[in-house]
Parts: C-alpha cells; sequence; structure tokens
C-alpha cells in the first residue's frame, strides 16, 4: 500500500562534499513528509544522491554499478519481464531494468499511480518523473554548472544548499487567481513542477522537460450506449479491485458525500465485499450546504457502516495553522478544511486506506460549465449575416430594452457568447477588476502580469489533443482543477490523518475509456454525467442519480460573518500581510470593508473567497519562514 507519507527526492551534478551528502539528503528527505519519524531510504554517492521516504514495496530504491533507482507509488509495468522484476526484487530495480532497456522510451512501460527518479554515475544522467494524472507530483531546479535537484514536494527541493528561496511575484498573483500555484510554476522563482504524464531529464549540463502521454481523445459516433455501459462497469470494477487489493477489509474505508463518484466507488467497493463497507460523510450545521442526507441515502442503500463529522467554524479555526503548514506551496481551496476532518475520522476508526471519487467529473463531464459553454456555443451556429444584420441590431437597438427581463437577458448572452474559449468560462473573477499596482508593493508589482492567469488556461485548452468544445474543457479540468487542485487537497489533507489515499476513478484504462466517448452521451441538453448514470442507473440510488453536484464545500462566506473568531483569524492574517509589504493597505482594508458591507445573501461569498485564501498565504508565509526579504525583485 502506498503510504501516506512518501516521497523522493535528488540530485546529480553539483559539488557536495561527500562527507555532506547524507545531511544535505536527510534534510531534503524531511522536506517529503508532513509527520516526523517517518523511515527513509538514503543512497548518497560522490556527485549525487537519492532518497525514498516512506514504507511499502513500492516505496524502494535500487543501487548497483553506478546507478540508483527509486520509486514512490503504485507502479504498473506494462511487460511481463519488468513485471517479474518488480516481484522479485522491488520496483526500483524494474525501473532501472526498463532504463537500461528503452532510455527515454522507457516511460511507454510503466502506468499506474507513480513518481519515479533515477540517477546514472555512469552517463550523467538523472531524470525523475510522474504518472499520467499527475496524482503523484515533482519539483525539480536547474543546479549552477548544471545538473538539477528533484523532489515530490517543492520543499524537499527547497532544502538543497543550492536552490534559492526567492518567491515569484507571478506566482503568488496566480495563487490569488486560481486558490492554488498552477503547474509548471512554483510558488519559488527557482523552481518548477511537472505537468501529468511528463519527465524531466538531465544530461551533460543540459535539462529538458517532455510529455510522455496525452488523453486519446476521439470522437466516434453511433457506438451502442449499452456495449458502452457495460464496459465502464467492468472497468471501474477493475479499478477499485486493484485499489483495494492486500488490504484487509476491515481497514479500508470510503469518503462519501452522496454524489455520483463517491457513491458508485462505495457501491462497487461494497460488491466486492461480503460485509458492510466503512463510509465516511462530513456535515455543516449551515442552510445550503448540508449534504449529509444523500450521504446518508446512498449508505443505507449500499447498507455500509457510516461515519458522520460535523465541522464547526472552530474546527476551521483550529485546522487552518495546521493545513498551512503541511503544504509545500500555499493551497487556498477551503474544502481541505471537510476532507482533512474526514480523513481524520476515517483514522480514528482504525482504516488505513480510504477510497476517493476525484476524477469522474473531469472524464466523464460532471460540471454545471460544460452545458452551460455548451449552450454559449449555440451563438455561433447562427449566420454571421444574421447575427450582425438581423439579432444584434433587434436586441441592443430596441428602446427601453434595459427596463425589459427577457431584453436583459438576451443581450447578456449574446455579450458572453461573443467572448472566445476558454476566456469566456473565466469571466468574473474578483482579482480581474485590479491592476498589479493596485493590490501589490511597487516592487512585487512589476514583475506581476495579470493577463498570465488566462494565458494559462488558453495555452491548455489550446493544446488539448482535439477540437470538440468539451474534451477542451475536461483538458483545463483534468491539468488544473484536478491535477493541480483537487488530487492534492485529498491527498496532502490524508497525509496529515495519517491514512493512504487512492483514486480508483483515475485508473489508466478508465482514463483511455472515457476519452472514446462521444460528446453527446456524456452530455444530453443540460443533463450532466448522462453516460455515466445511465451506465450505473441501476447500481446508484435516485437520490444520487437527481441530485446536484455540491462535494464538501465549506461555508466560508457564512461563518466568516457569523463566527467571531474566524473573523478574528482572518483580520489578525491581514494585519500581518501589511506588516509584511507584499500588498498595498488599500487593497487589503478594502476587501475587508466591501466583505462587511455586502449583501449577505448575494455578494458576500464573492469577497469571502478571497479574504479567506489571504488567510491561508499568510499562515504559509508564517509556518514556512518566510519573511519579507527572501524576494530580491527581477525577474
Amino acid at each position: 500500500m502506498m503510504s501516506w507519507n512518501s516521497g523522493v527526492c535528488g540530485w546529480l551534478g553539483t559539488g557536495v562534499p561527500a562527507e555532506d551528502c547524507r545531511p544535505v539528503l536527510a534534510r531534503m528527505a524531511a522536506g517529503l513528509t508532513v509527520r516526523p519519524g517517518v523511515g527513509s531510504h538514503l543512497a548518497p554517492a560522490n556527485g549525487a544522491a537519492l532518497a525514498v521516504v516512506g514504507g511499502g514495496p513500492a516505496n524502494d530504491v535500487h543501487t548497483g554499478d553506478g546507478l540508483v533507482a527509486a520509486t514512490v507509488g503504485c507502479p504498473v509495468w506494462r511487460r511481463p519481464d519488468l513485471t517479474e522484476i518488480a516481484g522479485r526484487e522491488g520496483n526500483g530495480a524494474a525501473l532501472a531494468a526498463a532504463y537500461e532497456r528503452a532510455g527515454r522510451d522507457l516511460f511507454k512501460d510503466i502506468g499506474g499511480t507513480f513518481a519515479v527518479a533515477l540517477v546514472d554515475l555512469r552517463r550523467g544522467v538523472a531524470f525523475a518523473a510522474i504518472d499520467r494524472l499527475a496524482t503523484c507530483t515533482m519539483a525539480y531546479a536547474q543546479l549552477p554548472g548544471g545538473g538539477m535537484a528533484f523532489g515530490s514536494t517543492v520543499d524537499a527541493v527547497r532544502a538543497f544548499p543550492d536552490v534559492p528561496s526567492d518567491l515569484d511575484p507571478q506566482a503568488l498573483y496566480d495563487f490569488l487567481y486560481f486558490t492554488v500555484v498552477p503547474a509548471p510554476a512554483t510558488i519559488y522563482r527557482a523552481q518548477r513542477k511537472l505537468l501529468p504524464a511528463q519527465y524531466v531529464w538531465s544530461e551533460a549540463g543540459r535539462m529538458d522537460v517532455r510529455q510522455y502521454w496525452e488523453m486519446p481523445y476521439t470522437v466516434v459516433d453511433g457506438q451502442d450506449i449499452d456495449a458502452l455501459s457495460a464496459r465502464v462497469r467492468d472497468l471501474v470494477g477493475a479499478s477499485v479491485a486493484r485499489a483495494t487489493d492486500g488490504v484487509p477489509p476491515d481497514r479500508i474505508g470510503a469518503f462519501l458525500s452522496g454524489g455520483v463518484d463517491s457513491s458508485t466507488v462505495l457501491g462497487v467497493l461494497s460488491g466486492l465485499r461480503d460485509r458492510p463497507v466503512h463510509a465516511f460523510s462530513i456535515g455543516f450545521d449551515s442552510e445550503g450546504y448540508d449534504e449529509m442526507e444523500f450521504a446518508r441515502s446512498a449508505a443505507r442503500h449500499f447498507g455500509a457502516s457510516h461515519h458522520e463529522y460535523y465541522v464547526t467554524p472552530q474546527d476551521v479555526v483550529d485546522a487552518v495553522p495546521k493545513l498551512a503548514a503541511a503544504y509545500d506551496e500555499p493551497f487556498g481551496n477551503s474544502s481541505a478544511v471537510p476532507a482533512y476532518y474526514c480523513a481524520r475520522l476515517a483514522r480514528e476508526h482504525g482504516v488505513e486506506l480510504m477510497l476517493a471519487g476525484d476524477g469522474g467529473d473531469e472524464l466523464f463531464a460532471g460540471n454545471a460549465r460544460y452545458a452551460r459553454q455548451q449552450l454559449f456555443e449555440l451563438y455561433g451556429r447562427i449566420p454571421g449575416w444574421m447575427r450582425n444584420l438581423v439579432v444584434e441590431p433587434v436586441v441592443f437597438g430596441m428602446p427601453g430594452g434595459e427596463r425589459i427581463n427577457l431584453v436583459r437577458r438576451a443581450r447578456s448572452y449574446i455579450e458572453q457568447a461573443r467572448l472566445p474559449m476558454p476566456d469566456r468560462d473565466a469571466t468574473g473573477n474578483y482579482y480581474s477588476g485590479f491592476s498589479p499596482g493596485q493590490m501589490f508593493a511597487s516592487d512585487i508589482a512589476r514583475d506581476v502580469d495579470v493577463a498570465n492567469p488566462l494565458g494559462i488556461l488558453r495555452d491548455v485548452y489550446r493544446n488539448t489533443p482535439s477540437t470538440e468544445l468539451l474534451h477542451r474543457m475536461l483538458h483545463v479540468d483534468m491539468q488544473i482543477t484536478l491535477g493541480d487542485d483537487d488530487l492534492r487537497k485529498v491527498s496532502r489533507t490524508c497525509a496529515i490523518a495519517g491514512v493512504s489515499v487512492r483514486f480508483p476513478l483515475l485508473d489508466d484504462d478508465l482514463a483511455e475509456f472515457s476519452a472514446r466517448v462521444p460528446p453527446r452521451l456524456s452530455i444530453k441538453g443540460r443533463h450532466l454525467r448522462y453516460f455515466f448514470k445511465y451506465a450505473f442507473r441501476d447500481v446508484l440510488p435516485r437520490s444520487t442519480l437527481t441530485k446536484s453536484k455540491a462535494g464538501f464545500g465549506l461555508p466560508v462566506a457564512h461563518w466568516l460573518h457569523a463566527y467571531r473568531p474566524l473573523e478574528d483569524m482572518a483580520c489578525d492574517a491581514l494585519s500581518s500581510l501589511k506588516e509584511r509589504g507584499l500588498f498595498r493597505t488599500e487593497f487589503l482594508d478594502g476587501l475587508l470593508d466591501a466583505h462587511r458591507r455586502a449583501d449577505p445573501n448575494r455578494y458576500r461569498a464573492y469577497f469571502s473567497e478571497p479574504i479567506w485564501v489571504l488567510t491561508i498565504l499568510d499562515h504559509w508565509l508564517r509556518s514556512h519562514d518566510i519573511s519579507r526579504t527572501v524576494y530580491t525583485g527581477g525577474r
């Protein structure tokens, strides 16, 4: 089983004295964990070193003849000979054998969930890679004079003596915009992160990053929905079985929100067991946020042993410093709080492995935005001459139209439909209304481009190996919403709680299958997840099939207003940020004032998210002992 505290780190091509290799490597390895006392395997050498933290057969280091290879996670070898080596000598030995046989082409022979690294002193080669959907992470930095340092966390790379710790102003802004720092950037200027299905290769003082796989999107009409349904049920069943193989049933649990994904995983797992499965759910004593009844309904339907925890505002106050300290970069997704308490509840009940349903929305079209943007695309199908000469002159030229509800709605629709994708999907961000100079101190502001987040979205959207609107939106969400955000949220909060986590819906075979489901079946009209729900219509309870998407959303806006200690914590954090001199005082004061004056039924949530994100940022800076002086200016 993959360790809840596991990772790989190392370096190649630096002048670290031999006597210092082991202490440096130990410091890097310490940056991989969120809990002390986790065992590590250190393999120092002259001019290179490699370490793995965590236990289990999948997390090991292989050494021999000037070569060190390490694996973390649950790699799946696609060649029988490599599978045999892994079974006999370990996954590190299989990685070394794959490298010796195929060089850079080795990545076609490995699948599953993994982070891998190898250092070859004979050829002066080092590489590191992560799996296809970035369930594992990898950061890296080029070293003076060539070579590189790498690690599963940016904290591990930061611990290497030759890697600067200057904050990147652009990454700081991008964090505020996305609530995460999207790959390939990191919060530090000197470091980068791998994107899904990428490897970084260092040889002869040169370093390059390449993609070894991409989602095979295709559009094949005429496929039989019942045959596709049978196939997806088989794939999900096989994936859940693999995810739990070798783990005692009473040590396995499942996240349960009552939505389609978590309920599907629970239902399939229940079908594989002859005893009730442990299911864990989070509730909120706040109107409009509590979905515990849906979770209870699913638990009853599958005969699960259901465990509940209601998160309180004080729980949030208690959790923020712990969560901020545990992440290697600032992480502003507020649903990390309920995810942590859910994982902690599982640990208290003796669970060692949690199954999470993340990935279903991004593979099988479960977000409302997908249907909404398809509706806007319909406007583009109207002939241009008709739009320009008939539709728009009538809609925008109608006297008194601003007082007619139907006309106002038509104008709003047309104005949005005119915007290209993905720009249209990114409207409404709080920070879009500010220039860098309005937000940041002058030396920070000069290195911030407010167009960069939209540039990131455009690049991912345009680089999708498909021209289909739905495929492009799914691709953006797989890289940013899933890879940079949701997987980091669940993986790290489980690590803090002391449990492992696996994501059955992100199985390689299932992901490739999803890319061949026709978009017309993924979404039918305004029905999201149409195909997936059809496939599991006889498995899931009706309440799950008909509910709207929610998840473990935290009522931040309400609690910031209603619970004084939480508001005090936010005010203290913003005051601390003022003293750091990163932001303009007027910007921070204006945000708090706007939140306090906002209509609680309409706009308070709009201001509460940036307050939350800034609060997290301040606690992260505190916990990582980052002072104002770490930014020295210049890009």
